[in-house]
């Protein structure tokens, strides 16, 4: 009966949000995306994980709690409330990246580039939440209960050029393996599994690089690089080369399109930052003038031509925009792996689909101050 009263609440929000984009002229979502709801219909249907869950535990769980309060130190600059999108895209494809290659018997790698202190202010809100290096900690251990033990990355490299952050990041990393070793009962150690690098990640990338390959001896080895720069100079096109050199390396990047086109209009070293066609280009064409579709394009298939094996990736990859629904950058995940590529692939298209405006009533909903009309049945 519960379920029943719960389906006809479902259909009438449904009606009643279309009814409202016709009448105000808008075909984007007005409220929170009703995908985003699973229906229980009965014990064999398990809800999936929502957005504003994800965002949830990024800002208020426990774990997450501890961990950015093991350090005063955050970052308090560049996240935005639509930075969400990039963290869930992280968590999301770690389980089926280390299950996949660890049971074909594959050592896996973390490399976040910049990796900041850990932690971040949410721009705008009185909010804190956890950042991508303390996240690729938290779910970067998935236990298979079948074979009794935990399939987890070899090491973690994690890279920053600001001396604070990586001594904050310390701190929280440190806090995080504890955690994680009470939980999991892991043996996890700070400087051994866990590596804070200081400096230019374009210098550290060949530290990094050259111990991964010392240590592989022979045995199959294989990256997950998460690379989210602060602006287009922080990241040297000769980097992607000296990374790619490995044979396997899946990668989340997060493309500055707004601050590439508008610095490199004024910029004297482009060929230092663009890959061969994007030079070419600029040549022969004002880069203002660029759509931002071509550029981005051109600058991801540059990316995936750098080896000589198919990869995978989406084209448009995931948008990332403003309030004011300025692209701020573009989202790509590029793998090796036909099956984790298929099953992250619907969840690329629904991050992408998610404007501004709804992504503002998820967070809101995570902090626990918006409540749906579901919510009062439940």
């Amino acid at each position: 009966m519960k379920c029943l009263k719960r389906l006809r609440i479902f259909w009438f929000l449904a009606v009643f949000r279309r009814y409202l984009a016709l009448a105000t002229g808008q075909e984007q979502i007005i409220f929170i995306n009703l995908k985003n709801y699973i229906v229980c219909m009965g014990n064999k249907t398990k809800a999936k994980k929502e957005v504003h869950q994800y965002i949830k535990e990024y800002i208020l769980s426990e774990e997450a709690t501890q961990i950015m309060n093991s350090s005063d130190t955050f970052n308090e600059e560049g996240f935005d409330i639509w930075s969400f999108k990039k963290l869930i895209l992280l968590e999301y494809y770690l389980k089926p990246y280390l299950t996949i290659l660890q049971s074909r018997g594959y050592t896996c790698y973390f490399i976040d580039l910049f990796s900041g202190c850990g932690a971040n202010k949410v721009s705008g809100e009185k909010v804190t939440s956890i950042g991508s290096s303390i996240l690729s900690l938290l779910r970067g251990i998935v236990p298979i209960k079948s074979k009794s033990i935990n399939y987890h990355f070899k090491k973690w490299f994690f890279v920053d050029y600001n001396p604070t952050f990586c001594q904050s990041l310390r701190r929280r990393a440190m806090k995080t393996l504890e955690i994680l070793n009470k939980k999991y009962g892991e043996n996890l150690v700070i400087d051994e599994n866990v590596k804070i690098l200081e400096g230019d990640c374009n210098e550290k990338i060949n530290e990094i690089i050259l111990e991964i390959e010392k240590e592989s001896n022979g045995h199959k080895i294989a990256v997950l690089a998460f690379i989210d720069p602060y602006t287009f100079t922080n990241i040297n096109w000769k980097t992607w080369k000296t990374l790619l050199k490995l044979r396997y390396v899946d990668i989340i990047f997060t493309f500055p399109i707004n601050t590439l086109k508008r610095g490199l209009s004024q910029c004297k070293e482009m060929e230092k930052y663009l890959p061969p066609s994007l030079i070419e280009l600029v040549k022969v064409r004002d880069i203002t003038k660029i759509e931002d579709e071509e550029f981005s394009k051109r600058y991801a298939a540059e990316i995936a031509g750098i080896v000589n094996r198919p990869i995978n990736y989406s084209e448009k990859g995931i948008s990332v925009k403003n309030s004011k629904n300025s692209e701020l950058y573009r989202i790509w995940l590029f793998t090796y792996s036909d099956p984790a590529a298929n099953l992250t692939s619907n969840l690329v298209k629904e991050l992408d689909r998610i404007d501004p405006s709804s992504l503002k009533m998820m967070f809101e909903k995570a902090k626990g101050k918006q409540k749906s009309i579901l919510d009062e049945y439940s």
